[in-house]
């Protein structure tokens, strides 16, 4: 499992290789700072999983730019 930090949230990846050679990859946004977690109170944690067929690497690239955006929007729609 990868993590990583952004703009007060934390993006956990998880990639599960299947026996079709596609990746399953499952991404969980979570608020770090007091500030976002206050915020999103009803929802502690967004999720998605998507499948891809490229590499393990463009897959987690993707998942990780795609969780990027919906941070970006989240704090967005606060303002």
């Amino acid at each position: 499992m990868e993590k990583h930090e952004y703009r007060g949230y934390e993006i956990a990846i998880q990639v599960e290789r299947l026996a079709s050679g596609r990746f399953m990859v499952d991404a969980r946004i979570t608020a770090r700072s007091e500030e976002e977690k206050a915020h999103n109170s009803r929802t502690p944690w967004l999720g998605s999983k998507q499948l891809h067929s490229t590499s393990q690497e463009h897959a987690v690239s993707r998942a990780l730019n795609s969780s990027r955006q919906t941070i970006d929007l989240l704090i967005a729609n606060r303002s």
